[in-house]
């Protein structure tokens, strides 16, 4: 994980994740093509790269290839998911990857992800390794975000990383997101459903008004 140009590092930001990942990674969606924050000590070999220190900066630069693999910096987690999605949809690459923590409380992970990625809850915490090669699991859970990956490679992936799908029942309507210039903006309606809590707890739905 690394992170442009003036931006500050935790710590925490400095893990890499592990060959056994990367090969799942490889051996599901084929050879990853580009990382967008790349470091020497990864386990990532990708066909292209960029690189902080030669001053790239993978939320500026320009991201290409078929397979894109990110591991981002996770204290700035939220502008490198946006920073995929915004590379996927303007077609500069086929498939955005995303390993990240399992935030779930944002609206981007409600209104975006829920409309354009597939979403992979990580069985247990995946361990990742510091620079000087010593391995250590997270400390918060992980999960994969994917902009524009087949049914063929998800199946591959589930059959080789443990966890579960997240699938949203899509209740309420589509947050268009950040579209490229001059791309169309296509909003979807859903029923909207409305919950309440009873005195005993129970909790009732019905159709939104």
């Amino acid at each position: 994980m690394t992170t442009g140009p003036g931006v500050e590092l935790k710590e925490s930001d400095n893990r890499f994740t592990s060959p056994t990942f990367i090969k799942a990674i490889e051996q599901s969606f084929g050879r990853i093509g580009f990382d967008p924050c790349w470091h020497r000590a990864s386990a990532v070999r990708p066909l292209a790269y960029l690189d902080v220190r030669r001053g790239d900066d993978g939320l500026r630069d320009d991201w290409s290839g078929n397979v894109a693999f990110v591991n981002p910096p996770w204290s700035n987690q939220k502008r490198w998911i946006e920073r995929a999605h915004d590379q996927w949809l303007c077609g500069n690459v086929v498939t955005a990857i995303c390993l990240v923590p399992a935030k779930t409380d944002t609206r981007l992970f409600h209104h975006v992800l829920s409309k354009d990625a597939d979403v992979y809850f990580i069985e247990g915490r995946p361990h990742f390794f510091r620079e000087n090669g010593k391995s250590e699991a997270t400390m918060v859970s992980a999960m994969v975000v994917m902009f524009g990956a087949t049914p063929a490679q998800k199946r591959r992936f589930a059959e080789r990383v443990r966890g579960s799908w997240w699938v949203p029942n899509r209740s309420s309507a589509d947050f268009a997101g950040r579209l490229p210039l001059g791309a169309r903006c296509v909003v979807t309606e859903y029923p909207v459903m409305s919950c309440t809590a009873s005195s005993q707890a129970s909790v009732v739905c019905a159709p939104g008004r």
